[in-house]
């Protein structure tokens, strides 16, 4: 969902950063944005993770906006929608590097630890909104479905 995938991304970079973290702290603070470190992690970012999340919120509108808006019928929403990923990209490794530098290892692991806490958390607290399976029509008119009917989600349309 829109609403949490700044968390996801910022635990998803922190973590490759944390797998690269020696390499990473060889490298000059000059060097932060030319090196094959942060190209993988945009390259991941623009070829991987933006196109699913953009068919998602295109197929699967209402879920996917947490039934803000019922479907999209002009790119507006993707483009923005494409335009905060990465920007929270660019955001997380340029703090992920930060903190690696200025602090260690250890508080990255820490704070990367958190995101996903904080993103899991988060899931099951408000799986009610979160992982509803419903139409978008009967959100709002609110019929109750169970968590476990999130596990069989039918096509939303």
């Amino acid at each position: 969902m829109l609403v949490l995938e700044p968390i996801w991304l910022y635990a998803s970079v922190g973590f490759i950063i944390v797998c690269a973290r020696k390499q990473i702290l060889a490298l000059e603070q000059k060097e932060m944005f030319s090196n094959q470190y942060f190209t993988a992690i945009m390259i991941m970012v623009a070829a991987v993770f933006v196109p699913v999340e953009n068919w998602i919120l295109h197929r699967q509108t209402a879920w996917e906006t947490t039934f803000l808006f019922e479907n999209s019928n002009d790119s507006t929403l993707i483009a923005f929608a494409t335009l905060v990923h990465v920007m929270v990209s660019l955001g997380s490794y340029w703090l992920s590097f930060k903190i690696l530098h200025k602090y260690g290892e250890d508080v990255l692991i820490k704070s990367t630890m958190w995101a996903f806490s904080i993103f899991f958390a988060t899931q099951g607290i408000f799986y009610e909104t979160l992982m509803y399976p419903g139409t978008y029509a009967e959100y709002h008119n609110g019929v109750p479905h169970t968590f476990w009917s999130f596990l069989c989600l039918p096509d939303l349309h």
